[in-house]
């Protein structure tokens, strides 16, 4: 029995209970060599391509400052990770510039950090955003767990049916990452999972989002994918932290300032700019930050950085946008 649920996602969630995650490097933060340059997956070791010519899959981060695979701006799109400083990207439905066009697909696989236990439900999330370079939008953006690794000579669709998929629902969001997240119940001996779309173009639902794109392609980002034992999940803290990833310092009294709700005492927040300078900290779980330097000059819109450092736990960093 599968559990399917599709939820838009405005803030970064940084404080959840402790799960046992199965998945290595979930958010793509670990790479051998910063990418500089398309179908560079496999910089994210243990992360890989399941064609045996290990073409395309891309990896962005922010350690590379080129248009083509930066963050937030890429050859692709606008986006910010929906956690840490990395994501992966994958074309998923492809009408033109794509060889060859018909059924053209890419995936991303990894090897589990350890098997699937026989008769257990495991719950997996992963966070998916379509790029605005999308003239389409498609449905069926699946996850599938296999005992050996999934490998094809070339990257037309792999003939397999995925366990969580994210099934009739078309996602078109450009600038919120989209949760897709399902229940598993394993065979036992599962220890691959590899992620993409699984149906040919006759059995892709599409729409067209956008009719002033010139490529008539389907592009997805991925991040911060889990596997976890049902079981292993834990209650919540009801005051979940909340940082948001974009605000608007210009006085009108929306989304003024970068406020983090719920820190608690003993938490500490740094804010940095691109070349590692530090423009805000507050030891303060009641503080925010108004888009000023220490010394009370406004800072040029742009991309942000942060550290959230709480007591008894690690430290949390990511993007925040400034727009003036």
């Amino acid at each position: 029995m599968r559990f399917i649920c599709i939820a838009f996602i405005t803030f970064n969630l940084v404080c959840k209970a402790q799960i046992n995650n199965l998945v290595p490097n979930q958010s793509f933060e670990n790479y051998l060599t910063c990418p500089d340059n398309h179908s560079q997956i496999i910089l994210a070791e243990p992360w890989f391509v399941p064609t045996l010519n290990l073409i395309s899959s891309d990896y962005f981060n922010t350690c590379n400052q080129d248009f083509v695979v930066d963050i937030p701006s890429n050859f692709t799109g606008y986006q910010l990770p929906q956690n840490g400083n990395a994501y992966s990207g994958i074309f998923c439905y492809c009408l033109d510039a794509c060889v060859p066009n018909e059924n053209y697909r890419e995936y991303i696989e990894v090897k589990l950090i350890s098997p699937l236990s026989e008769g257990k439900k495991y719950c997996m999330n992963m966070y998916v955003s379509l790029a605005d370079s999308s003239a389409y939008a498609i449905n069926k953006l699946g996850a599938y767990f296999s005992i050996d690794s999934v490998l094809a000579n070339d990257n037309y669709v792999l003939p397999l049916l995925p366990q969580v998929s994210s099934d009739t629902n078309i996602i078109r969001d450009t600038s919120d990452w989209v949760l897709i997240e399902g229940n598993y119940t394993a065979i036992g001996g599962e220890q691959f999972l590899t992620i993409g779309n699984f149906n040919d173009d006759v059995n892709t639902e599409f729409v067209l989002v956008d009719s002033s794109k010139t490529g008539l392609w389907t592009y997805y980002y991925f991040d911060n994918i889990t596997v976890y034992l049902c079981d292993d999940t834990l209650p919540e803290d009801p005051k979940e932290i909340k940082i948001p990833n974009v605000f608007t310092p210009d006085n009108d009294e929306f989304n003024d300032l970068f406020v983090i709700e719920n820190l608690t005492e003993g938490a500490s927040v740094q804010v940095y700019n691109r070349w590692g300078a530090l423009i805000f900290e507050s030891n303060s779980p009641n503080n925010f930050w108004d888009g000023r330097t220490k010394g009370g000059t406004p800072v040029p819109g742009g991309i942000y950085y942060y550290v959230v450092k709480l007591p008894d736990s690690e430290s949390k960093k990511g993007f925040v946008e400034l727009i003036r």
